[in-house]
């Protein structure tokens, strides 16, 4: 009896897929404002105050874990069209707007299965190419810009720190992530820094039976959409050091890929540690961001 109750309160709860995309897996999200299953609980013994001494918080817990549904976190680099689209929705008062309504979440789900295309087509090639030795898919993409030094004292908030460039080559096939990490005094974040290091990491890591290059990316112009990379390419096709290369670009805003995860570990990693001194200490922190499958770090020079 109290189980169901238990069942019944959590698949009553409001629920949505990810920002990303329309559908990449079952798991399901609550708002941030809930904070924690502390209070989701709260708000349950609120409903069932009958209940408030026989279901326990452990309890409650387990019943929840039965469920693939997670706290959201605090969305941050939302698609500006999502974002239109939700603002315009919530203008509007359901009771008299239900057309209006109706036809913007139309407009939206079309939005978002256009979206979908770009991680469909990944997990197909992941799926269909993973035992041929001569294709390749690889996702790439920046940090954000770490400052250095970060020592949490009050007057470098009013400072101008050297930042930190963090570029990652994600070869989807062996999972293996390769950093090219260096500092703002020595280059920035452009075309002949995202063409470096493709250079360097295809010379070195990618296996000579390669000849087909399928590279997954954001459409950041100055450093993914332009003519230096697709010439830079073009010169390795007509020296036949690849056959074929095909590049993959998504709808702004749903750009998230395997390199993002690999950055979240060590965004959680920086978290632990209240003092960056320098670059090596920072280099020293990514190395130690993921023991399962360590990162590859290269110094770009």
């Amino acid at each position: 009896m109290i189980i169901d109750d238990m069942r019944d309160f959590i698949t009553s709860l409001p629920v949505e897929n990810s920002h990303y995309s329309l559908k990449t897996s079952n798991k399901k999200f609550l708002s941030p404002d809930f904070e924690s299953i502390k209070n989701i609980y709260k708000v349950f013994i609120d409903i069932y105050p009958e209940l408030k001494d026989l279901a326990s918080y452990q309890k409650f817990v387990k019943v929840f874990n039965e469920y693939d549904i997670s706290i959201r976190p605090l969305k941050i680099d939302v698609c500006s069209t999502c974002d239109d689209y939700n603002s315009q929705i919530r203008a509007f008062t359901p009771s008299k707007n239900s057309a209006q309504i109706n036809s913007l979440k139309t407009l939206k789900n079309l939005h978002l299965k256009e979206a979908e295309k770009f991680y469909q087509k990944l997990k197909e090639l992941k799926s269909e190419l993973k035992f041929d030795k001569t294709q390749a898919i690889l996702t790439i993409d920046y940090q954000k810009n770490v400052p250095l030094p970060d020592t949490k004292r009050n007057i470098e908030y009013y400072l101008r720190k050297i930042s930190i460039k963090n570029f990652c080559i994600y070869d989807e096939k062996s999972l293996k992530a390769t950093m090219f990490t260096y500092s703002e005094h020595f280059a920035m974040k452009g075309a002949n820094e995202v063409i470096s290091a493709i250079d360097f990491y295809l010379k070195n890591y990618l296996s000579s039976e390669i000849k087909i290059l399928h590279l997954f990316c954001d459409n950041c112009f100055g450093q993914n959409k332009n003519k230096f990379l697709w010439t830079f390419f073009q010169t390795l096709i007509h020296k036949n050091f690849l056959k074929e290369v095909i590049i993959y670009y998504p709808i702004p805003g749903h750009s998230r890929l395997s390199c993002d995860r690999a950055f979240a570990l060590i965004e959680r990693k920086l978290k632990t540690h209240e003092k960056i001194y320098s670059l090596n200490q920072y280099i020293n922190l990514v190395k130690k961001s993921n023991n399962k499958n360590p990162f590859r770090i290269v110094y770009l020079n």
